[in-house]
């Protein structure tokens, strides 16, 4: 297995440790990618190569779980009234489109990291490194870092986590 492949299946592993896949969306990750990349823009402007490394990481990150979370998604397999598979041909594009642009963007990702004179793995690692380590708890779809939760979010990542 590659160490990409790796850095992938550490993320699920954490992923579901979070409860992610069930609180979150195949959108929502997107949307967090989109956060990420207006970091990275920044970091470019700064040309602070650590942050570039980290936004490129977290890039992954969410562009992984959104993969994640589409491969995993159930579309109904029912016809349509035309008698034609509409679903399953839906389904077939959404899986065909999904793939494309995780691969265009880890291959632009690629580039970016050629510029810097780092990879995809290194930056990922990193990532998936500070992730693994961070205290976050699921809410309403949303990851919530330790430090902007409530007494009582604290309290249930306690009780969550008091076996780990």
């Amino acid at each position: 297995m590659s160490k990409f492949n790796e850095l992938v299946q550490r993320v699920i592993k954490w992923s579901e440790g979070i409860d992610l896949y069930n609180q979150s969306t195949e959108m929502q990750q997107v949307s967090k990618a989109f956060e990420e990349i207006a970091e990275l823009i920044a970091a470019i402007d700064d040309g602070n190569l650590h942050e570039i490394k980290d936004a490129i990481g977290d890039i992954l990150v969410c562009t992984s779980n959104a993969r994640y979370l589409h491969d995993g998604r159930k579309i109904s397999k029912k016809p349509s009234i035309i008698g034609c598979h509409v679903h399953e041909l839906i389904s077939s594009l959404c899986d065909d489109l999904m793939h494309s642009h995780y691969l265009k963007v880890t291959a632009i990702l690629g580039g970016i990291c050629r510029e810097y004179k780092t990879t995809l793995d290194e930056c990922f690692e990193i990532a998936v490194d500070v992730i693994e380590k961070r205290k976050l708890l699921m809410d309403n779809g949303k990851a919530v870092k330790w430090e902007n939760m409530t007494d009582g979010q604290r309290d249930q990542w306690r009780v969550l986590n008091e076996n780990n």
